[in-house]
């Protein structure tokens, strides 16, 4: 038996062993089918908990370990966030999308900060905080580090998606021991809150995980399977639990479903067989045919699917190559590539430690925000008067309005007078300006979003 589940070692329940130098960290993880969303407990005590050596030393493709290429810089229209161990902790980290320019996000080391997917925008990110105990904290913190805060109760949630909108996101929830389902929550982003949480599945007595979104927000994918397997099938659902439809037969080894930006495949990882090691795989929505992107080809290495490129042309994936040590397989290191759909040799991304893993990437906002004064009557009687401000939401580029904007007055005749305006949480702007009889004020505003893009001031 081979594989090595991936909820189970990042958050660190005799966990994480990685061969650095010839220095193994302190924590390992027990060889065997450590199947996705299964208790960490419960796996270490499964019959099949032994490794079996000559079934590792006699896998096919055992080629000696190339060096891909390293992306060059230049990508700065995307962000990339992944989890990295570089740090002795799973720490959070942002880059652009050749992995460039890296910024550490996270700081805190009571719990292991992991699985890190954006928002449409590219501003926030949700996450997962664990705790010694395998329990964990849905968080969300912004691009620079800022606003860094839990969500509902302690539990065990995987596998987070946002919603295409970044209004919802869906997640899996352990319901009953080793029993997970699928779950969709609003989210706020002007508020902070997450709400609403609705489970999808309950009732289904089908173990299912990994939701992913379809681009039109209508339609989630998702995996299920039997708590006893290391198989699972690819079905799709609407976003009210409804119509659960099966798509694909029982894959070994499933898990990183990813809905395609245009809609018509799904990717992810798994295996040809028990014996195998993960390749990236593909599923065609059209005529239900399942293609293979990527495949290591080598023994005691696996491909784990992370996000397609917001055009729809490449695949960000975690290269994990392990070590036998003892009767162990532990991890000797993980790597964030890419592949291109088309087939090919992958790409390393700069920056990579060994240590990095679970990439995903969204687009960047760069288009500017607009607002608008709203209009006051031609002539007023009252010795204040400042009109609202509106800044339209949603904002288009998805980053958000910042907190803060720009008002300025001119009055005719050209006498300076002191003006008090707020902000309020659905953005609309409103003051007090004091001002003479007979003046006449004109008001104009410029509005920035989270992104730091904008708006040009009116000519008028």
């Amino acid at each position: 038996m081979k594989h090595v589940e991936k909820h189970v070692f990042v958050l660190g329940v005799t966990a994480l062993a990685l061969l650095m130098g010839g220095a193994v960290a302190p924590v390992r993880l027990a060889a065997q089918e450590l199947i996705r969303s299964v208790d960490a407990e419960a796996i270490r005590t499964n019959k099949e908990s032994a490794l079996n050596f000559a079934e590792v030393s006699q896998k096919p493709h055992d080629a000696p370990l190339t060096q891909p290429e390293i992306a060059q810089a230049g990508d700065t229209d995307n962000r990339l966030v992944f989890q990295s161990y570089r740090t002795n902790a799973w720490q959070i980290y942002s880059a652009f999308g050749d992995g460039g320019g890296q910024t550490q996000l996270t700081f805190d080391t009571s719990v292991a900060n992991v699985s890190p997917k954006l928002r449409y925008g590219g501003i926030v990110i949700a996450m997962r905080g664990v705790n010694s105990s395998n329990d964990s904290e849905i968080r969300t913190i912004l691009k620079d580090g800022t606003r860094y805060r839990g969500y509902l109760n302690t539990g065990k949630y995987v596998d987070l998606q946002w919603s295409p909108n970044g209004t919802k996101l869906a997640y899996a929830k352990e319901t009953a021991s080793n029993f997970y389902d699928v779950f969709v929550a609003d989210y706020n982003f002007f508020d902070e809150t997450l709400s609403g949480e609705t489970c999808l599945t309950c009732g289904s007595g089908v173990n299912s995980s990994e939701p992913t979104w379809s681009p039109d927000g209508t339609q989630l994918i998702y995996m299920r399977r039997k708590s006893t397997q290391a198989t699972g099938q690819i079905w799709r659902m609407n976003i009210t639990g409804q119509n659960p439809q099966q798509l694909t037969g029982d894959l070994w080894y499933l898990q990183d479903l990813v809905w395609s930006p245009d809609g018509m495949r799904v990717a992810f990882d798994s295996a040809p067989n028990k014996d195998a090691w993960n390749q990236l795989k593909v599923l065609n929505l059209v005529d239900n045919t399942i293609g293979t992107i990527y495949n290591p080809a080598q023994n005691l290495v696996d491909a784990w699917m992370g996000d397609w490129s917001p055009d729809g042309t490449q695949l960000y994936f975690t290269r994990v190559e392990y070590a036998v040590q003892g009767n162990q397989l532990v991890l000797k290191s993980t790597w964030t590539e890419r592949v291109a759909v088309s087939g090919g040799s992958p790409t390393r991304l700069a920056g990579n430690t060994g240590r990095d893993m679970q990439p995903n990437i969204e687009k960047r906002d760069l288009i500017a925000p607009s607002s608008r004064v709203l209009p006051l009557p031609k002539f007023s009687k009252q010795l204040s008067a400042f009109p609202p401000v509106h800044v339209d939401e949603p904002e288009p580029g998805g980053a958000g309005i910042a907190m803060t904007f720009d008002n300025q007055t001119r009055l005719v005749p050209d006498i300076q007078r002191a003006c008090r305006y707020g902000i309020t949480g659905d953005w609309n702007s409103d003051g007090q300006c004091f001002n003479r009889l007979g003046e006449t004020v004109y008001f104009r505003t410029s509005a920035k979003d989270n992104e730091g893009n904008i708006e040009a001031w009116p000519t008028s």
